[in-house]
């Protein structure tokens, strides 16, 4: 299985096919009520010789980045013995994290993702960005997985899935936790409903995702709205073209509104597409030509360029930008090198502004290479002009996926390495 395919699979997994039972709570946020994980299933210190580098001591991986201090569940950074009877060649972990976002709040910051197997939503939180502690208590159970996050209100805020449809995660100090309860507004198709995106705006959290129906073979686009993260309610589409045949892959809050952007497939297949709306209730489509080249996988408010927007090209073969000074009207960004790896599968997986190239806009994401692919890192000083950043060995097997975080003057990116013989959720640093 390639790398490109794996990457696929593992979050199409999490995403879109996983299986779980609902977890109920009030929408209140109390301590969260799942049971306690023994502190002697986690470790923070470096990990056996042939366990995955995320768990280890902080390193340098590219030029200004390094590799944070992220705790692991034993079973993560445990591999078999390789003796006989359990022999194996390679030998791999028991269970692998994968983390899929990242956001910075008044107290720090928190990462979201899963651990399976059984799948299992999980989240860490970092004062600083090098040091990452496991949240002990989350209520989620088997089958759930977090996907991104927003802040606001003086809540933290975690969107995902489970079993029974969309679901969420709230809390006011990023410690304890409380998870949306059951709702018609929630609830969908196991696998087919989910909630992939968040943007804080006017006071209230606006989602983006999807509500697939299976057993008639239509796919749709979905938003929802809450005041406090935990009780939605969905917005009827007011678009031209509704929201009909599409996923929303990404969204993003500017001062004059909300960009969704996605795709009229699933993540790397289909032609892209984009929204606006400037309450979160009666949302405008474009359906430009310049999106059809490619699908926007991430979406960030710029100051120079109003919006902007990355991913990869239709073909796969490529990493793909585009800006838009409204939010809704897109172009695309001018083909270059930077963009390409050969013909191999290049992507923009999440964009943010770059606290130390003052206002320039960072991407971060994965090339597919012959070291078990690569994490890769853009940066432009006006989101026209693309450059590539060295790849160096320790970014050989990761990806950086999801978000991009910029907190107290640093970047902080997300996302997995240790392919192709341990899965670890990885968190990278870098200072300006």
């Amino acid at each position: 299985m390639t790398p490109a395919t794996r990457l696929r699979a593992a979050r199409h997994l999490a995403v879109v096919s996983v299986v779980a039972a609902l977890a109920a709570c009030s929408s209140a946020v109390p301590s969260a009520s799942s049971g306690p994980a023994s502190a002697a299933q986690f470790s923070s210190g470096p990990p056996s010789s042939s366990g995955p580098p995320s768990s280890g001591t902080p390193s340098a991986a590219s030029p200004g980045w390094a590799e944070a201090q992220i705790e692991q569940a034993s079973a993560v950074t445990d591999q078999p013995s390789g003796l006989a009877p359990a022999f194996c060649s390679p030998c791999h972990a028991a269970s692998i994290t994968l983390l899929f976002g990242v956001l910075a709040y008044s107290g720090g910051l928190v990462a979201m993702g899963v651990e399976e197997p059984p799948s299992q939503a999980a989240l860490w939180t970092s004062t600083d960005g090098t040091t990452w502690s496991r949240v002990r208590y989350l209520p989620a159970e088997e089958g759930s997985v977090g996907v991104a996050g927003a802040a606001g209100g003086g809540r933290v805020v975690v969107v995902g899935r489970n079993n029974a449809g969309a679901t969420s995660w709230a809390s006011s100090d990023g410690i304890q936790w409380a998870a949306a309860p059951p709702s018609r507004s929630l609830a969908g198709p196991s696998g087919a409903t989910a909630m992939t995106s968040l943007a804080f705006f006017g006071g209230t959290f606006v989602a983006g995702g999807f509500s697939d129906d299976p057993l008639h073979g239509t796919r749709t686009a979905a938003i929802w709205m809450s005041g406090d993260g935990l009780t939605w309610t969905r917005v009827t589409p007011q678009a031209a073209g509704g929201f009909d045949g599409d996923h929303i892959l990404a969204m993003a809050a500017g001062s004059n509104g909300i960009s969704a952007v996605g795709s009229t497939n699933d993540e790397t297949h289909g032609t892209g597409v984009a929204w606006f709306s400037a309450d979160g209730l009666t949302w405008s489509r474009d359906e430009a030509q310049d999106l059809s080249a490619g699908i926007p996988r991430s979406v960030s408010a710029h100051g120079r360029a109003g919006f902007v927007a990355a991913g990869l090209t239709a073909a796969d073969s490529g990493a793909a930008a585009w800006t838009s000074a409204d939010g809704l009207s897109w172009r695309s960004v001018p083909d270059q090198d930077a963009f390409h790896f050969g013909t191999s599968p290049t992507r923009m997986l999440g964009l943010a502004a770059d606290p130390g190239l003052g206002a320039a806009v960072v991407a971060v994401g994965w090339r597919s290479d012959a070291g078990n692919g690569s994490a890769t890192v853009w940066h432009s000083a006006d989101a026209i002009t693309w450059t590539r950043e060295a790849t160096l060995p320790a970014f050989s097997g990761a990806t950086m996926s999801g978000a991009v975080a910029t907190a107290a003057g640093s970047l902080v990116a997300v996302g997995t390495t240790g392919y192709p013989d341990n899965d670890a959720a990885a968190v990278w640093m870098r200072n300006p």
